[in-house]
């Protein structure tokens, strides 16, 4: 099902900017990524998400969370909170970094929010690194009743 896209784009990344994030990736889970930029075969462009509302609609890469699943799609940001914290959910080292992550943002201490979005070709606009952030976030918002905050993004996808 193609989603309507909550990821605003702008303006391409430089070389080095490139570059520099394809280092971070090839540190991270999603370290395949990494290597679609560095051959060209995506770009990584500025972007941002216009507001927690739009972030809570937006897909994660999750389609289980600690035994509790999305109903074979993947799990919107807005619904990790709740999964994670459901009973039959074991993924405790998860829970309790999205924990920490609310924390800090409720102590409003700064938060590294390095996100990466991935246009898939499905149409789907995907975060593919910084969930666990994208779900302490949207849940501060929700509580703090902080709706309008913009979330900066990069976003990978093909050269159009």
């Amino acid at each position: 099902m193609n989603r309507p896209t909550r990821v605003v784009r702008g303006a391409r990344c430089s070389l080095d900017e490139l570059r520099a994030h394809a280092r971070y990736l090839l540190t991270t889970p999603v370290a395949w990524i990494a290597d679609e930029l560095l051959r060209g075969s995506r770009i990584l462009s500025h972007a941002t998400i216009p507001s927690v509302s739009d972030l809570g609609a937006t897909e994660t890469i999750f389609r289980d969370l600690g035994g509790v699943t999305a109903g074979g799609r993947c799990f919107l940001v807005r619904e990790g909170f709740a999964a994670l914290h459901d009973a039959r959910c074991t993924d405790a080292v998860s829970r309790g970094l999205v924990d920490r992550y609310l924390g800090i943002l409720r102590r409003g201490e700064d938060l590294d929010l390095r996100i990466t979005a991935r246009l898939d070709d499905d149409g789907v606009e995907r975060i593919y690194d910084g969930n666990k952030r994208c779900i302490a976030l949207y849940e501060h918002g929700v509580q703090a009743h902080r709706l309008d905050v913009r979330v900066p993004v990069l976003v990978v996808h093909r050269l159009t």
